[in-house]
């Protein structure tokens, strides 16, 4: 069977009526009328059209498949209720020249819309273990060439080096876990440390850190601010909210070192640290 990879771009472009209803779920007012009339519109554009969608959204060239991953879904149809807090965030305080750390990748649609704000001195490392999340991610990453510098790296961040089980959810391809169980279907992953896989690509700077590792941020962020040379910390920090699932209190530990909240999304937490 043919690879998904290997078939030329344009091949599963909508086409015709498929194409007007993509559209008009676009271009829906952010409202709630607006988003009730666009998830009616989008069940049955999804329903005409193939599980694999070609497209252009918002400058981005994207290959995509909706059946299987919220995030996928939501960008393709409904772009503009894509987490619009984060994404004002990055256009708004993300440096031309800075670096922006996506942990959790999926199939890059952060590290993507974190790349068009960048110029040629700026820098992306896009961390994703899941095996068809990085399928995707690099595909999309080859279909979009950048000023950035973006560097992927496969595996899922922890407090040492090891491996584990990545619980793969079939449903969304974006809620696979460390933690969270999703019928017993898991795959092995190599997991690292953030503060080594920084250290080997020579990051010693961080503007923007966004983490979405499905309950597992504890995991990642505590053993790193452990070890962490102040100069390291990230400015901003764009966090899943999944403290239900955490063994430690991560905000907490944020707060002691000087971050302070100054704003919530239905998914995430938005932290600063003030410069000195």
């Amino acid at each position: 069977m043919e690879s998904q990879d290997a078939i030329p771009f344009g091949s599963h472009a909508p086409g015709g009526l498929v194409q007007t209803l993509t559209r008009f779920c676009q271009t829906r007012p952010v409202t709630p009328l607006g988003r009730r009339i666009a998830l009616w519109v989008r069940r049955v554009a999804m329903r005409l059209h193939g599980p694999i969608f070609d497209v252009q959204v918002r400058g981005l060239t994207l290959r995509l498949h909706p059946d299987d991953n919220v995030g996928e879904r939501k960008f393709l149809f409904m772009p503009q209720f894509f987490d619009p807090e984060e994404m004002a965030l990055l256009a708004g305080r993300l440096p031309r020249d800075g670096t922006f750390i996506d942990i959790g990748a999926n199939v890059g649609l952060y590290t993507l819309n974190a790349a068009s704000l960048l110029g040629p001195g700026g820098r992306i490392l896009a961390v994703e273990p899941g095996p068809e999340a990085i399928r995707r991610l690099r595909m999309n990453l080859s279909l979009n060439p950048s000023l950035a510098t973006i560097t992927h790296v496969d595996c899922a961040i922890g407090a040492t080096e090891g491996v584990m089980g990545l619980n793969l959810d079939a449903s969304n391809l974006g809620g696979s876990s460390l933690v969270h169980e999703h019928g017993g279907n898991s795959t092995p992953v190599r997991v690292r440390p953030l503060l080594d896989v920084l250290a080997e690509k020579g990051i010693d700077r961080i503007d923007v850190l966004k983490i979405d590792v499905e309950g597992a941020e504890d995991q990642a962020l505590a053993p790193f601010f452990a070890r962490a040379p102040e100069s390291l910390h990230p400015r901003l920090i764009i966090m899943e909210r999944s403290e239900k699932s955490w063994r430690v209190d991560l905000l907490a530990l944020l707060q002691s070192l000087g971050y302070r909240s100054f704003g919530s999304s239905k998914m995430n937490w938005l932290l600063e640290k003030p410069a000195p």
